[in-house]
């Protein structure tokens, strides 16, 4: 079973706290007019918390933000820390 996610701007669950780890689709809409939150296709609604005076991220931005979360997660690794990356051996390969 799949769960569908869409991102808007503001919603009550940030995207590290949502379980993006088994099958998920997430939708994304455009800057100027996001998601229609009516839509009964979704059903989660996830944010991107982010500081500064922009209202919300570009699409592009927005959707590698949440592709990258999803990864995180399904990883079981901290990647932000390198923690579960794949080691270099010392000859390059």
């Amino acid at each position: 079973t799949s769960e569908f996610f869409g991102a808007v701007a503001v919603a009550v669950q940030p995207a590290q706290d949502a379980d993006l780890a088994g099958r998920v689709a997430i939708a994304v809409g455009n800057e100027a007019h996001g998601l229609d939150e009516s839509q009964a296709s979704i059903g989660r609604w996830v944010t991107i918390p982010h500081r500064g005076r922009s209202e919300s991220l570009n699409v592009a931005m927005a959707a590698t933000v949440l592709v990258f979360e999803a990864a995180r997660q399904r990883s079981g690794a901290d990647v932000l820390r390198g923690e579960g990356a794949p080691q270099r051996s010392s000859n390059g390969g």
